[in-house]
């Protein structure tokens, strides 16, 4: 599988918008929107300090996170713009391109994970976000491609 093409990739962001736009009274940009969510799920900070950064407060912050994660989870977008290797040839395709630009044999994709900072939850289920790491978090994993590595 090739990394997709730039109009393909943009694309992502048109689909995004226009089911954000669905939603009736909508009053931020959706492009502050998309950006806002994109950046707190790329940082893994606050939501009060992503809302700094943009002039937003950490209410806003939390709208357009979950809007754009509720747009970012339905079926046209996920069947569209996330896909995974259905053949053995793809797959092959895959480990072939990891182990030439990593030296890692057998490796078709690459997860990871983030916590997020999160306030307190009720006490009946606080235990289920208490992580290693001595905080509040729900655990967010990412997997990609040998083309999205750095």
């Amino acid at each position: 599988m090739q990394r997709p093409p730039i109009y393909q990739r943009s694309a992502l962001f048109y689909v995004l918008a226009a089911r954000l736009l669905e939603n009736e009274g909508i009053e931020r940009e959706t492009r502050l929107q998309v950006l806002c969510a994109l950046s707190f799920y790329a940082t893994g900070s606050y939501q009060r300090i992503v809302g700094m950064a943009k002039y937003l407060d950490q209410t806003t912050v939390s709208k357009c996170v979950k809007e754009v994660t509720d747009a970012l989870i339905t079926p046209e977008i996920l069947g569209h713009f996330i896909k995974f290797p259905n053949t053995r040839a793809e797959r092959d395709i895959i480990k072939n391109k990891f182990y030439a630009k990593y030296g890692f044999p057998g490796v078709i994709g690459c997860i990871d994970g983030s916590h997020f900072h999160i306030f307190t939850p009720n006490k009946e289920i606080e235990h289920l976000f208490y992580c290693r790491k001595h905080f509040h978090s729900p655990l967010k994993d990412l997997l990609c491609h040998h083309y999205l590595i750095c």
